[in-house]
């Protein structure tokens, strides 16, 4: 994830980088910055029911209250820190009592090549499985997604992302149609598409390094040198300064 994010997030930088910038940093830096930065922040909210301007700034208000009062809380502050620290003991430590993994963390020793490989052959067998579906069944599972992104919200996160985003999606989904499905997943899902791009972030263990040497998959393939300049070379990176300012 930390090589990823340097591809493709903008604000992230090196360790490498961040070290350097530690071992010259002042505490007057941090003085300066920090009354700069807390002058460009600012809190959105989203308000749901029967309220009105001033009643929903009220309402912030007195949430913002409660947010300060708990931070100041130093008893309660304590009390995390000590349960944190016993729940680093239990599983972070040098015998954990469990060891956590997490659906985006696979154990294999099986090098980048076989991986790319079993990517590939699930697009082929979604490929197969895409073209043989009847149109009912994709009906019906286009009826099922919609019906799951309009189910009832359980809160306002939920609500508030529904009109950011969902509501603009379920509309498109109501028009799509089996081989517009079809037409967008030739052209840029299934293995050799014409517009497919791919990210691929590999990591060699040095102790097994000289076993994968050249297995870094077939077909055209772009290595990446400088994270920060292949960043800057897409085509959305200066759009998403100009949405931020």
């Amino acid at each position: 994830m930390y090589h990823f994010s340097l591809l493709v997030k903008d604000g992230s930088w090196p360790w490498t980088d961040e070290l350097e910038i530690l071992s010259v940093l002042e505490p007057e830096h941090l003085s300066i910055f920090y009354p700069q930065i807390l002058s460009r922040i600012f809190i959105e909210c989203y308000a749901a029911g029967f309220y009105n301007i001033t009643t929903s700034y009220d309402f912030f208000l007195l949430l913002l209250s409660k947010a300060i009062q708990q931070l100041e809380n130093i008893e309660s502050n304590e009390a995390e820190f000590m349960i944190q620290h016993v729940e680093d003991v239990l599983f972070m430590g040098t015998k954990p009592l469990s060891q956590s993994l997490f659906p985006s963390q696979h154990l294999i020793n099986r090098g980048p090549k076989h991986i790319e490989s079993r990517v590939q052959a699930f697009l082929k067998m979604f490929e197969t499985k895409l073209y043989e579906m009847p149109d009912d069944e994709f009906k019906n599972n286009v009826n099922a997604l919609i019906e799951m992104k309009l189910e009832k919200h359980k809160n306002l996160r939920e609500e508030s992302l529904y009109f950011w985003r969902e509501s603009k999606m379920v509309a498109a989904l109501k028009q799509l149609s089996k081989a517009e499905m079809i037409q967008f997943f030739d052209e840029h899902i299934k293995a050799g598409a014409p517009q497919k791009k791919a990210l691929s972030v590999q990591v060699f263990s040095t102790t097994h390094v000289t076993e994968h040497t050249g297995d870094a998959g077939e077909g055209k393939v772009v290595n990446i040198e400088d994270a920060l300049s292949f960043r800057r070379s897409r085509p959305l990176y200066a759009f998403s300064f100009k949405r931020c300012g």
